[in-house]
């Protein structure tokens, strides 16, 4: 019933705030265990009438709210297709589009059931986006800094998270790897998984400090950069993410 209450101050504030209106989804995600979870999970996704989108997730912990992004770039609408494209990997996203949902035709595999009813129309609001930096210049940069190899291991990489929550990119010696969202139980000790979540899997490869990371559900590549301290992995728009190789 908060959780409701404040959308709804929200929505209200912006309306009042900004001109221009936008289409917003916003579902809860399904729990995938049995046992009570210490957080609460939405999913939302927007679209603004500049042709931009927007897609992310929340956690609603009991001390702290936490904003995970998933995907932002341009829309086109072809007939009834939605077509995102991310501007920061270029990947492609399809959905069928009708007045009142949007359906995935290919998307994140943790999304694939997930169909998104039209929640509100709510104003826009800019987002502080670098649109100049891309991908191909960030590895440019980073192999010209980065002329000889550096450490590196198969095995499971994680960044810092917050509590139990964090990203997961496993490298497995096949050539195998998975991207993943993971959410375990603090109590009791046992930390029983919550919620995983895959973003992205398919096979990987080395090209000198660059992991190539072929996506064979979005037939597309991203990438990681191979850093003396860890894995800089180019999926989503972070600043300076380093993911480290987990310890046993």
């Amino acid at each position: 019933m908060k959780k409701i209450l404040i959308l709804c101050i929200l929505i209200s504030w912006v309306l009042h705030s900004y001109p221009q209106l936008i289409r917003l989804y916003s579902i809860d995600l399904p729990k995938y265990s049995s046992s009570e979870s210490l957080s609460e999970f939405s999913l939302s996704f927007s679209l603004d009438m500049n042709g931009n989108y927007d897609i992310s997730m929340r956690n609603y912990n009991p001390s702290i709210i936490m904003d995970y992004p998933i995907s932002d770039g341009n829309y086109d609408i072809r007939n009834d297709t939605l077509i995102l494209t991310d501007s920061y990997t270029h990947n492609q996203l399809f959905y069928k589009l009708d007045s009142s949902s949007v359906t995935p035709l290919k998307t994140y595999p943790f999304m694939k059931e997930i169909v998104f009813k039209d929640y509100y129309k709510i104003a826009n609001i800019t987002k502080n986006v670098n649109e100049d930096i891309s991908i191909e210049k960030i590895i440019s940069d980073f192999e010209t800094k980065n002329n000889q190899n550096n450490p590196f291991e198969e095995g499971i990489y994680t960044d810092k998270g917050f509590l139990d929550s964090r990203y997961e990119l496993k490298l497995s010696n096949d050539k195998k790897y998975v991207f993943s969202f993971k959410e375990e139980e603090l109590y009791p000790l046992s930390r029983k998984l919550q919620l995983h979540l895959i973003f992205s899997a398919g096979t990987w490869e080395r090209e000198g400090n660059v992991l190539l990371l072929w996506d064979t559900n979005f037939e597309h590549h991203f990438y990681g950069l191979i850093r003396e301290d860890g894995i800089e992995l180019l999926f989503f728009r972070w600043e300076d993410v380093v993911f480290k190789k987990k310890l046993y």
